[in-house]
């Protein structure tokens, strides 16, 4: 009764459940609660590695590619992209400027067939620039309406020439045809009014809340000091891991150990300037065992880049291992700039301390208050679970963004 309310729906992503991307296990959140049948991916397959794992978060839904997935890799899967493996290979010639007007292409034509065969009648459009074309141009050309989902900024990213003025240029039109926006903070919701007077409606990144209140129930004050940090590593995290280095020897007597637990590799991490040694190890860890990873630890590190030219995206991102880390049991250090998204929440909700100065000693400092101050850990720990509990509930999510749905 309730799928036959439901729009059938169309997601437009770069990446979809369940790769290994914060993105993709928030739109696993989000639809989970969905009827199944009632929603299909349209996705990039190139960005799929080692998803064949009976582990791996697959949602019950249909997963169509505008660009090939490795044959290797399909995995009950129907494509529409077979004819495009040749054009495929030929994109990796095309000049880096025109790959948003070549991939969007892509995608309007798969997603014109995709719209008839599966009868669609709801569009979600995600934010890449790519996606956002496409998303109003199909809605242009089927009258189909559309939602947008914001996980990450377009205008004001780290994009090509091209991308950065289509983004100017096209974003406001786009925002505001959309039937509605949706943010996952209040800082990105405040950006978007101010700049196009929409008002976003605001739904938290999420995680599953069973492992979040087995977590926290076992308030982790014993001595662990280690500490971790998951994730990709970018250009935003990059000179907060390297001061965390810096950081932890100036704290030699307390044995502080380092670990990074990311889907880059250790090429990647040396071309960036980030050394290992004995104190710092770096794995990568299956899905379903990050959690176990993350609760081992005594601390777990959020940093955000100092000084960046890309100043948007610092103000309204909020990271989605914030919300996994919330929900470790283990207190969050944040190194970042006051006016940065996370530093805005972690103050709000009291949910971790805070460095919001670029200084190692300083970071040190707030190291060692944490492994060291039980009655500070006690305190940030029963925060992150009341504020867990009460903004990142996935199952409580899925259900207000089934509602929006729903209503349309």
């Amino acid at each position: 009764m309730i799928a036959s309310r439901i729009k059938k729906t169309l997601i437009l992503s770069a990446w979809a459940p369940p790769q290994r991307k914060g993105g993709p296990l928030m739109l696993y959140n989000l639809f989970k609660t969905f009827p199944q049948g009632s929603y299909c991916f349209l996705t990039n397959g190139s960005g799929f590695v080692d998803i064949n794992s009976s582990d791996e978060k697959w949602l019950p839904a249909k997963y169509y590619y505008y660009l090939p997935i490795p044959e290797q890799k399909k995995l009950g899967t129907k494509q529409f992209t077979l004819k495009y493996t040749l054009v495929a290979k030929i994109k990796r010639f095309t000049n880096k400027q025109l790959n948003i007007i070549w991939e969007t292409t892509l995608i309007v034509i798969t997603g014109i067939r995709l719209i008839k065969s599966e009868n669609i009648e709801l569009l979600v459009g995600t934010a890449n620039g790519e996606q956002l074309m496409a998303t109003f141009i199909l809605h242009f050309l089927t009258r189909k309406p559309y939602l947008i989902l914001i996980f990450d900024l377009w205008r004001g990213n780290s994009r090509s020439l091209l991308d950065s003025v289509l983004a100017w240029a096209l974003e406001g039109m786009i925002f505001k045809s959309a039937r509605h926006v949706i943010v996952n903070n209040k800082p990105t919701r405040d950006h978007f009014k101010k700049r196009y007077g929409i008002n976003s409606k605001l739904i938290y990144n999420s995680v599953e809340v069973d492992r979040a209140v087995q977590a926290n129930n076992r308030e982790k004050i014993k001595h662990n000091s280690t500490i971790v940090f998951v994730g990709s590593i970018y250009w935003a995290q990059v000179q907060g891991i390297i001061d965390l280095l810096d950081a932890i020897n100036i704290l030699k007597i307390l044995h502080v150990k380092v670990a990074i637990i990311s889907p880059n590799c250790k090429d990647d991490l040396n071309r960036l300037g980030i050394t290992l040694s004995m104190n710092v190890t770096f794995n990568e860890v299956a899905p379903s065992h990050v959690q176990e990873t993350i609760r081992s630890s005594g601390i777990a590190f959020v940093p955000m880049s100092f000084g960046s030219k890309n100043i948007d995206i610092i103000r309204t991102a909020t990271p989605a291992k914030y919300t996994e880390y919330l929900a470790s049991g283990v207190p969050i250090l944040v190194y970042a700039p006051k006016y940065s998204a996370v530093v805005s929440y972690a103050k709000e909700t009291g949910t971790a301390l805070t460095v919001t100065e670029q200084n190692s000693a300083e970071l040190a400092k707030a190291i060692k208050t944490l492994l060291t101050n039980k009655k500070i850990r006690r305190a940030l720990l029963s925060k992150a679970k009341d504020t867990f509990l009460a903004n990142h509930n996935a199952k409580m999510n899925s259900l207000k963004f089934l509602k929006i749905v729903r209503e349309l």
